[in-house]
């Protein structure tokens, strides 16, 4: 049977069917097989490796999109955001990123403020800052330690001693990155001439367990052995003020008592040096209470225009037996109407105890010069009252110390003359709790001129 130019025999044989095709006709459909499997896959080939390259080209752009949005975040811009114009495998890591960027500049901005923070601290401290590394080299210092050294040359990165060349501070920062526990130490510089005292406090820096530096905080005490030293002083003073007309009392009275004296003119004597040491010792008294409300602030003002001309004359008539008793001449240069704004019975204090200085310090037959100028500073109207004797003069040395507690120039002839070394001190204080300023001028043996300003009217 001939089907489609085929030929096919059929036979039957023990009921099998065997079909056979020309052997030609096999190998032309096999080589177009071949043919046609060798074009697929060369097409499949071709559209894969089209693919692949785009896939492949996208992926790298992505990765490039992604390691320039790090590296910005890596540069301190961490507002930046990463961004992929369309899903791939990246879109886990984008959203990763952009928040590790927002979390860095949160961080970032925290640290910043703190470090803000610890530099406005340090800044505005009073008391010096000194921190060092592990090799005792200055790390970090604040403007309080350069004032409290008067040092601008401190460098950052060089050693402590070669700035600060104090065995004692280099010591203890030394015994602090050894040993872990913090010391305490004292120093006593001289900066232009003046000698401070600061107390150092040095504790160290710790990793863990390591000591990788110090910090030293520097306290000045020198105003506070400046107060302890007047203490001192005060206290010194006051006993021997006390001691010497107590003393004089007790053996006077002793003496009376024990009915030693009998003529009646050695009596009254020794009746009138009680009364007189007893009057120094009440004086005395009086100034330190004086004084003592001054100084705590407790002793408060009203003021009210004093007229300044009555002011000196209701003064001068008070002491004008002592000045006919010393045949001194008092002259007075102050204007009618000239008033200042103080306490009337304050101002009176200021100027008795001025006036009272020049007729003891003044020779017999001495002059004394009281007169008031009045001058303009800014909008306000400054009246300058001043006391000028021709009396014993004050050295240039003790002019600086006159209005301290105690301060005597001849400490003998100021005692003699009944003074308690407190009253221009008093003065002094009276005249800043009115605003104002107080002064001398003097040259030795040629008198002296003691002047105080207040506001006028």
């Amino acid at each position: 049977v001939q089907i489609d130019m085929m030929y096919v025999a059929v036979l039957w044989e023990q009921g099998v069917v065997r079909l056979s095709v020309p052997l030609r006709a096999l190998k032309a459909a096999s080589q177009e097989t071949r043919r046609s499997l060798l074009l697929a896959m060369l097409v499949a080939t071709l559209l894969s490796s089209v693919v692949a390259f785009w896939f492949s080209r996208r992926a790298s752009q992505s990765v490039t999109e992604v390691i320039k949005s790090a590296e910005q975040i890596a540069d301190g811009n961490f507002s930046h955001r990463a961004y992929l114009s369309s899903g791939d495998d990246f879109d886990g890591l984008v959203p990763a990123l952009n928040k590790m960027a927002a979390s860095l500049g949160e961080q970032h901005a925290a640290l910043i403020s703190e470090r803000n923070q610890l530099k406005t601290v340090l800044e505005d401290m009073g008391e010096g800052v000194l921190v060092t590394d592990g090799q005792a080299r200055t790390q970090m210092l604040n403007p309080a330690l350069r004032t409290i050294f008067h040092a601008d040359t401190i460098q950052i990165g060089k050693p402590v001693i070669d700035s600060l060349r104090y065995n004692e501070l280099h010591t203890a920062i030394q015994a602090v990155l050894e040993s872990g526990i913090k010391r305490q130490v004292e120093l006593q510089i001289f900066t232009d001439n003046q000698e401070s005292y600061l107390n150092v406090q040095v504790a160290p820096l710790k990793e863990g367990e390591l000591v990788i530096g110090t910090v030293s905080v520097f306290y000045d005490l020198t105003e506070i052995r400046r107060l302890e030293n007047i203490r001192k002083d005060f206290v010194a003073n006051v006993s021997h003020e006390l001691k010497t007309p107590l003393t004089s009392i007790r053996g006077f009275a002793e003496t009376l008592a024990q009915g030693l004296v009998t003529d009646p003119k050695m009596t009254e004597r020794f009746v009138q040096k009680i009364q007189k040491n007893a009057g120094q010792l009440q004086n005395l008294i009086t100034d330190l209470l004086d004084l003592s409300e001054l100084e705590s602030g407790r002793r408060q003002l009203s003021l009210k225009p004093v007229p300044v001309l009555t002011a000196i004359r209701e003064i001068l008539d008070t002491l004008q037996e002592r000045i006919h008793q010393k045949q001194m001449m008092v002259s007075v240069s102050v204007s009618d109407d000239l008033a200042v704004y103080a306490e009337p019975g304050t101002l009176k204090q200021i100027l008795t105890n001025l006036i009272e200085n020049a007729i003891k310090y003044s020779p017999e037959a001495g002059k004394i010069d009281i007169s008031a100028e009045v001058s303009s500073l800014d909008e306000d109207r400054i009246c300058e009252i001043s006391v000028r004797d021709t009396g014993i003069g004050i050295p240039e040395d003790d002019l600086p110390h006159v209005f301290e507690r105690f301060y005597r120039v001849d400490k003998a002839r100021s005692r003699d003359m009944g003074g308690t070394g407190l009253g221009l001190s008093i003065v002094k204080h009276l005249v800043q709790a009115h605003g104002g300023r107080v002064g001398v001028e003097s040259q030795l043996g040629k008198g002296s001129r003691f002047f105080f300003s207040l506001k006028a009217t």
